[in-house]
């Protein structure tokens, strides 16, 4: 569906619905409405709580497919020089970061599982001899509150096996050690959407099986905004979002 379509079916199905009892909302109403719906749809999609399959993002094609065209893959930031010197790298998340699919971190260490080095480490700046020691592993996100007590925990620290990260603002900080050392991270993750507006003609930009989910919400959502009876279904909406 084009916006201008977009806003004709919210329209009718809200005169349908309604008996022509609602007057027409003005365009930016609409826009407004359709984008928090569309918000509303990736949410849910991406969530398996707040998916009223209870499937989330991995539990059907289906899914995956709603959300295929925000999806980004092999996001990549490296540092700049690495060093032996600190206990942590901070990596930039794009900025059209919304939500986190899975992480990989890019490290170097030797098959007994230490950082190769160069010959002279007293600067802090590695050499490394051989590219052979690059290696791709799964980045561990854990929540910030229990990072620290992990790190202290010799059975859960950031190791070369299972490095550990937080998401903090706009960074991703990765935990290392002496054993080895931090290259780059690379992300696949939902970026946010346009946003849907009928005066700039931008459509939405889902998938277009996805249109008429939305168009549906959209008008659910703008009925009970204008109906006095809205607790049952504003709690039932609200036990569903994040």
């Amino acid at each position: 569906m084009t916006v201008a379509e977009m806003h004709f079916a919210v329209e009718q199905g809200l005169q349908k619905v309604g008996s022509n009892s609602f007057d027409t909302f003005l365009p930016e109403e609409l826009d407004f409405a359709l984008n928090k719906m569309q918000e509303r749809f990736i949410k849910q999609r991406f969530w398996n709580k707040s998916d009223p399959k209870q499937s989330g993002y991995y539990g059907t094609q289906k899914r995956i497919d709603d959300l295929r065209v925000l999806t980004i893959l092999d996001y990549s930031d490296d540092v700049s020089s690495m060093s032996a010197t600190v206990d942590h790298e901070d990596f930039d998340l794009p900025t059209d970061y919304m939500f986190l699919v899975n992480s990989r971190v890019k490290v170097y260490y030797d098959d007994c599982g230490r950082a190769k080095l160069g010959a002279d480490v007293s600067s802090g700046e590695i050499e490394i001899e051989v590219d052979k020691y690059k290696k791709e592993v799964v980045l561990r996100i854990v929540e910030p509150d229990d990072a620290y007590n992990l790190l202290a925990s010799p059975f859960a620290q950031s190791t070369h096996k299972s490095p550990m990260g937080i998401i903090s603002d706009t960074f991703i900080k990765v935990f290392t050690n002496k054993r080895f050392l931090l290259k780059g991270v690379s992300l696949d993750y939902i970026r946010e959407p346009s946003e849907i507006s009928l005066s700039s003609n931008l459509d939405c930009e889902l998938a277009e099986h996805t249109h008429q989910e939305i168009v549906d919400l959209t008008v659910k959502h703008l009925l009970e905004a204008t109906e006095a009876p809205r607790y049952q279904t504003n709690s039932i909406e609200g036990s569903q979002s994040e």
